[in-house]
């Protein structure tokens, strides 16, 4: 299948690196507006206008790999170009426009799956299973923690990430959308209400929050924390606790225990990364699940509908730190 890579940024390597590795997939061209990455995909027809790419090139796939407040419009073209879509985290800006990507596959006849790469992870796909299993009974709590740091170099070096028109937010959307997924996607039971607050406790001047803290309530009865903050002196693991009626489980450093006595481990996470290191090792793996989907005509990949859960999630929060009430899904 023919796909191309639009956005050469700081994620792109991984998705290129994915394709190279997958005998399905052929990269066809790539496009950036800035014309100092060509070198990064050498080979590759490059285009500096991603509508020009669209229009000469026949193209089974895209690969968004932009800023936030493109993902739409981009993925917009695409779909009535009749290209299939595998956009990069977040869906949309909003719960508002996240909406209106729904409409994308119903409208033009094309698939998307959203980037959550973090739901392929092993630790996630073992706990999943054991959650679903019901031999420790029902999920009674769930708790996410993404203590990270970013200096105020990360924000003026790319100054869309601080500006709220065009990030959506900030350490939510940017940094702990995958732990505030993977918390939803776990607790196997929908959202009943958020209580949250945000705030900015770096001297950033910054549009959009640096910390954020949430409650929540499952319909389940279950009960969740969020808390995040890019306000931390370095990089800590992403940890997530998981309380049933009859066991405990966490995952932290890549690593899922059952708790007892002596902690059990039960799963790891690969070490190996075409990016970043926080960026994990799923992306290929995410990448050839939907191919294949397409191949055959079926199969699962993570939808925008799926995403749209983490859109409405931060929205909530924000909303209840500007009211100071619980928020009803």
């Amino acid at each position: 299948m023919r796909s191309a890579v639009i956005g050469l940024g700081d994620i792109a390597p991984t998705h290129l690196s994915a394709i190279e590795k997958n005998e399905r997939i052929q990269l066809a061209a790539v496009c950036d507006i800035d014309e100092t990455r060509r070198h990064i995909a050498p080979g590759a027809p490059f285009y500096l206008d991603y509508r020009e790419m669209l229009e000469k090139e026949k193209l089974d796939c895209v690969h968004i790999c932009l800023p936030h407040w493109l993902h739409y419009p981009v993925a917009l073209d695409a779909a009535k170009a009749g290209c299939n879509i595998f956009a990069e985290k977040p869906l949309a800006l909003n719960t508002a426009q996240a909406l209106k990507f729904l409409e994308l596959e119903r409208e033009f006849g094309v698939r998307v799956c959203i980037c959550f790469q973090n739901r392929r992870n092993p630790t996630t796909e073992f706990l999943l299973k054991e959650l679903r299993s019901n031999k420790h009974g029902a999920l009674t709590g769930i708790y996410g923690n993404v203590a990270w740091n970013r200096s105020k170099q990360y924000y003026s070096d790319k100054p869309w990430r601080g500006i709220f028109e065009k990030s959506g937010g900030g350490c939510m959307i940017n940094q702990a959308i995958h732990t505030m997924d993977l918390m939803q996607y776990l607790a196997g039971s929908p959202i009943e209400s958020i209580k949250g607050s945000i705030s900015n406790i770096l001297d950033y001047g910054l549009d959009v929050e640096d910390s954020a803290m949430a409650s929540i309530t499952f319909k389940s009865g279950a009960k969740g924390l969020f808390i995040s903050s890019v306000a931390n002196y370095e990089d800590l693991s992403v940890s997530i606790n998981v309380e049933c009626e009859k066991a405990s489980f966490y995952i932290n450093d890549g690593r899922l225990y059952r708790k007892g006595e002596q902690d059990l481990l039960l799963a790891c996470d690969s070490v190996e990364s075409a990016g970043k290191r926080y960026y994990g090792g799923s992306h290929a793996k995410l990448i050839a699940e939907f191919y294949e989907a397409l191949e055959r005509g079926e199969g699962d990949c993570i939808t925008a509908r799926d995403a749209l859960v983490s859109i409405q999630m931060i929205d909530a929060v924000r909303e209840s730190s500007s009211t100071g009430r619980r928020v009803l899904f």
